[in-house]
């Protein structure tokens, strides 16, 4: 984890706003930090980097990194698992003078371009300057675990690995009413380029752009559904359970490399079990940390359940609870950290188990994000979208006219490929990825996420519906036969269960705060978005008569009012 920027353009104070930029991002990484610049056609160029050393620990790897053989400067976010692999391949062309990643990056692009970015297996943000060709190039990894934003200010172009950074360098900080529309109508976090703020982009997963100083191209340097295209797919269930479970081992093992102590969280769900069955066995004697968090009491969440998965192990749970006290804490510390709205009181543990995770001392921490929410759910019509606050009459009627309805594509003749599709690239995990970034990273904490590698989800994609569920009992089948295989026999997984403490904290102990809050929303920059008299009546409805489900509707009220009273 590290955090990456740039300014290129007739910038009068380049080296003075990127250490500014350096400095709002100084949580990413406080290991070394460092800027960089020269001219740039009729103007000037910038990079910095902030690092936090987690798997290449060498000093001679610190940034930005000037490649006098090749004529590059780069920077990275991220980690490249198999630059030993490459650094051995692109040593039969090059005199390598360190045995970083940063140089095997620096070589694998002059050596093959942009092409270089599929030979790499790990997760990254990259900018790269051409000292030859005076060009600036960026580049994102195939899902957009890193991230990396950008935008234009008086003709000069910015990037950075957050928007703060950006803001930092004075980059106009105005909300988007059109994309704030979107999300309380249609609850939509918006398209992989969009963000909350006006003129600020973020570049799409498996994209790169390049910057001549006079115009901007971007490309898709992967495609998902052509990748899947090219699976080669077992006849049988039982090998395509075999080489799923040794695509989650090779992934794992990748993930659970670093110089850096080891943790991981987990849920009682049989994600969380297929990811502690494999890093035993790779981590064996390894003492990995283990976390999970849990809000209300202790029987109605998956804490017991985990503790007696952990049994058999030398490992042993870190159990998290959040309070209504912590809750309110860690909703000001997201706001502070968070350019756009998060959800809810899962949000707010999360934020508080990734400040306890940092307390222990990890710098590493893996979760199971991937496997249930992108393969199981095969049946799930998960790209249902609800129209939020549509009877209230909360929302302005000019603002809420703002408000487009999402278009997902359709790359796939099955319908359910195409809701997933969307969920991994368009909307949810994007956001999901985006959150827990910005909030692990606010406590210099690395995540990584072993069940979103390219090869395991392409294969996934993959397997025909036939192989994955009992269509009668809707489960999946497959699912059973690999856990089946990669799980002690005695392995109970924890029940389905749906205990919500949100609506009973917001009428009693969160009340008070959660009503200043909302009501404040009749004043202020966005005032004119709410009808002010509505929004004081819903409020009151929701303290009477309104049910559980209208508890999302006030998070995303909240998060609106905390952000805005931060910028």
């Amino acid at each position: 984890m590290c955090g990456i920027a740039g300014i290129a353009g007739e910038e009068e104070q380049i080296a003075k706003k990127l250490m500014l930029m350096t400095q709002s991002q100084i949580h990413r990484g406080n290991d070394f930090e460092d800027l960089w610049t020269d001219l740039f056609l009729d103007a000037g160029i910038g990079l910095s980097h902030n690092r936090q050393k987690t798997l290449d620990m060498l000093d001679e790897s610190n940034q930005p990194f000037s490649d006098e053989d090749t004529g590059l400067v780069v920077i990275v976010d991220g980690e490249i698992y198999n630059y030993p692999e490459l650094h051995q391949e692109l040593s039969r062309h090059y005199n390598f003078r360190t045995k970083g990643m940063i140089e095997v990056i620096s070589k694998a692009y002059h050596r093959w371009g942009e092409n270089c970015l599929r030979r790499f297996n790990g997760i990254f943000a990259i900018a790269i300057y051409d000292r030859t060709a005076r060009h600036l190039f960026l580049a994102r990894d195939r899902f957009g675990i890193k991230p990396l934003y950008y935008a234009f200010q008086r003709g000069n172009f910015y990037f950075a690995s957050e928007i703060r950074a950006l803001f930092a360098a004075g980059i106009k900080h105005k909300a988007s009413a059109e994309r704030w529309a979107g999300y309380f109508v249609y609850s939509s976090y918006g398209s992989p380029g969009e963000t909350f703020w006006d003129g600020i982009f973020q570049l799409p997963g498996g994209c790169a752009i390049y910057y001549n100083g006079y115009s901007i191209r971007e490309s898709r340097w992967y495609s998902f559904g052509d990748e899947v295209e090219k699976v080669q797919m077992p006849n049988d269930r039982r090998k395509i359970s075999e080489h799923y479970l040794e695509l989650i081992d090779e992934s794992i093992h990748e993930n659970i490399q670093a110089g850096v102590p080891i943790g991981f969280c987990m849920s009682g769900k049989i994600d969380s079990a297929i990811l502690l069955s494999s890093m035993f066995r790779h981590g064996k004697g390894y003492p990995f940390k283990v976390f999970s968090y849990y809000h209300g009491s202790l029987a109605g969440s998956d804490i017991l359940w985990i503790e007696e998965m952990l049994a058999g192990t030398p490992f042993r749970l870190d159990r998290v609870k959040l309070t209504p006290r912590q809750a309110v804490n860690e909703a000001i510390h997201i706001a502070h950290c968070q350019e756009e709205p998060f959800d809810g009181l899962d949000s707010l543990a999360w934020s508080y188990m990734m400040r306890t995770t940092r307390r222990k001392g990890v710098g590493v921490l893996c979760d199971s994000l991937g496997l249930e929410d992108v393969w199981q759910c095969d049946w799930m019509n998960s790209g249902l979208r609800f129209d939020v606050l549509e009877d209230s009459g909360v929302l302005d009627p000019e603002f809420r006219k703002l408000a487009r309805k999402p278009v997902y594509p359709h790359y796939f003749s099955d319908e359910n490929r195409n809701l997933r599709y969307s969920d991994l690239f368009q909307e949810r995990i994007p956001h999901i990825l985006r959150f827990h970034d910005k909030i692990s990273s606010a406590y210099t904490v690395l995540l990584r996420r072993p069940f979103l590698n390219h090869k395991l989800l392409e294969f996934s994609f993959a397997i025909p519906s036939e192989y994955k569920r009992d269509l009668n009992a809707k489960r999946s089948s497959l699912v059973a036969d690999m856990a089946h295989r990669a799980l002690p026999e005695d392995v109970r997984l924890a029940p389905c269960r749906c205990e919500s403490v949100s609506r009973q904290w917001l009428k009693a102990e969160l009340k008070n705060w959660a009503e200043d809050l909302i009501l404040g929303l009749r004043e202020g920059q966005t005032s004119y978005w709410f009808n002010g008299k509505r929004l004081e009546q819903a409020w009151h409805d929701y303290n009477g008569t309104l049910g559980d489900d209208y508890s999302a509707h006030v998070w995303k009220l909240l998060s609106l009012r905390l952000i805005m009273s931060v910028v």
